[in-house]
């Protein structure tokens, strides 16, 4: 069920600080030993029984040399895809 779906960006321009292509990652929301909470990628249903709500799709932008910002979460892969076609992306 784990989700990366990488997308170039088709205005990139190496001379300005923009994100060069665009992923979407399934994630979820977890609770460790301690009653902790924190986001990570959802991977596979084998940690399923530590998952507080369910999951959902992210979109980052990738930036060389900068990393990830993440763009915003989305309830479906379909939302997050449908954002990334609104950008002119897909």
């Amino acid at each position: 069920m784990n989700t990366l779906e990488i997308y170039p960006n088709p205005l990139f321009n190496k001379e300005k600080e923009m994100f060069s292509h665009y992923e979407i990652m399934s994630c979820a929301d977890y609770k460790d030993a301690n009653g902790n909470t924190f986001t990570e990628p959802f991977m596979s249903d084998s940690n399923k029984e530590n998952i507080i709500g369910s999951v959902f799709y992210t979109i980052y932008g990738r930036q060389k040399d900068h990393g990830a910002e993440c763009i915003g979460d989305f309830v479906t892969l379909d939302d997050a895809r449908n954002i990334l076609k609104k950008m002119g992306v897909i």
